[in-house]
């Protein structure tokens, strides 16, 4: 997945307190057509910086949606 500057939207510290927060988020924006196939989604390392959350959370949280098919 690559996203344009605004799609980093999504990426604020209230946006994801855990793993399942964060992998409902994301979720939520593909089923809304915000993130879509071919996208870059942004690296784990900047979305751990940018929510303030250890970057096993966010590994956790695309791993899941990794399994549901989704990424």
């Amino acid at each position: 997945m690559t996203v344009a500057g605004t799609a980093l939207d999504w990426l604020r510290p209230d946006a994801a307190a855990s793993s399942g927060d964060l992998q409902h988020r994301l979720r939520s924006l593909i089923q809304e057509g915000r993130l879509v196939a071919g996208m870059e989604l942004p690296s784990e390392r900047l979305m751990a910086e940018r929510l303030r959350v250890a970057r096993g959370t966010v590994r956790t949280a695309l791993a899941r949606l990794q399994e549901e098919g989704l990424i």
